[in-house]
């Protein structure tokens, strides 16, 4: 949708809503990395992790 300039809104996505007989448009809010963090559901005890192919990695010696 094209809006003039003077009504430019930040970022590049917008929601866009209807409240009766107009249609509102706002910016998607970002979520900041906290926001993520405290969306995620603790990891139980039994959790596993994936196992990962090591043949897809490219891996390399590091001397330290």
């Amino acid at each position: 949708m094209r809006i003039p300039a003077d009504f430019e809104m930040p970022g590049d996505r917008v929601m866009i809503h209807r409240d009766g007989d107009r249609l509102i448009i706002e910016p998607v809010r970002r979520k900041n990395l906290l926001e993520v963090l405290a969306g995620l559901k603790p990891l139980e005890p039994d959790d596993q992790f994936p196992e990962i192919d090591d043949t897809l990695l490219p891996v390399k010696d590091i001397d330290l």
